[in-house]
């Protein structure tokens, strides 16, 4: 449960910032970029999520739902080639919540579990990481 997990962080020794448990150096996407661009980079590098950037600022995120969404209804209307040729500013996530460096990890779970969201962009004036469940769980076990 969410409580466990923050009951969790709070006891724990370690630091308990998102700097220091996020995943630097992120791989993102330009709005611009296709669904088939957005597939492989999910593929290939085991993402579940991929920042949207544009002029330095995060401006969606695409997900393996937002891709599920779109392959079972609007690119079932095109073909093939014209589905994954889409762009991905029209299937991504908007207005996504983000999060601080120095805000605490039990911050981001409180945020996670709010929003739905398997992970958040980290912000210091531009993108600096995303914090995931993953980094989350790896950095109290």
């Amino acid at each position: 449960s969410i409580e466990t997990i923050v009951h969790v962080i709070r006891e724990t020794e370690v630091s308990s910032k998102v700097k220091d448990a996020m995943t630097k150096n992120t791989v993102t996407a330009t709005p611009g970029y296709t669904v088939r661009d957005a597939c492989e980079i999910l593929v290939r590098n085991h993402f579940g999520e991929i920042p949207v950037v544009q002029e330095g600022d995060v401006i969606g995120m695409v997900t393996y739902g937002d891709l599920m969404k779109y392959v079972s209804g609007p690119a079932l209307r095109k073909t093939h080639d014209e589905a994954a040729n889409e762009r991905i500013n029209t299937i991504m996530t908007e207005n996504v919540v983000t999060i601080k460096p120095d805000d605490t990890l039990e911050d981001a779970v409180i945020i996670m579990e709010k929003t739905g969201y398997r992970a958040l962009p980290v912000i210091d004036k531009r993108l600096v990481g995303l914090i995931t469940q993953r980094d989350i769980v790896k950095k109290i076990k």
